[in-house]
Order: C-alpha cells, then structure tokens, then sequence
C-alpha cells in the first residue's frame, strides 16, 4: 500500500527573520520525527526515505538514516544525497525520542 510521494522541503539558506541569528535548533529533528510518526500512522513502520544536501550527510546518519546508492539517476534529486531509515532505525529513532 503506498500512499505515493510526499515532498517536503526544508532548508535555512535565505530565511528571514528579524533575529539576526534566527533559533533554528532542532527544527529538522522535529520535521524528521513528524515524518517518521506519519509512516507509522500509515502502517510503513516508520521506514522513510529523503534527499538531502550533501552539507547534511551528517545529521541524518546522527540520527540513523541509511545513504543509498541510486543506479539510476533521479530527475527530481538534482544531485542530492538519498537517505533512508529501516523499521529498526525508525523504533530507536522514536524511542530515543521519547526518552531524550
């Protein structure tokens, strides 16, 4: 069962704001956790999958997302990284949520 694509995007480059250094901790922690409790509630176990900026390789292994080699070229990602958490990383993922 599959409930097609969901695109989401988020990135701080260009944001305005009337803060010169605008609090932006966490917010792709909360986006990610949103995410994952949305496939749960969609019976996908918590499996999603996302490209990311290679700037943010990083963070996203942090968390437990997988990169993927892609053979084949993707004409949505334009060269951004793909990423994707299994079940099991999904379950550590909530639960460290939940205790944090």
């Amino acid at each position: 069962w599959s409930t097609g694509p969901l695109s989401l995007t988020h990135d701080h480059i260009g944001l305005n704001s009337h803060s010169a250094t605008p609090n932006l901790i966490a917010v792709g922690t909360h986006l990610l956790d949103g995410a994952v409790k949305l496939s749960v509630d969609l019976e996908c176990a918590g499996r999603i999958g996302l490209h990311s900026l290679q700037r943010s390789e990083g963070f996203y292994r942090r968390l437990g997302l997988t990169p993927v080699e892609v053979e084949q070229q993707d004409r949505h990602a334009k060269g951004l990284w793909y990423f994707e958490l299994t079940q099991q990383s999904a379950d550590q993922f909530l639960h460290a949520r939940r205790t944090a």
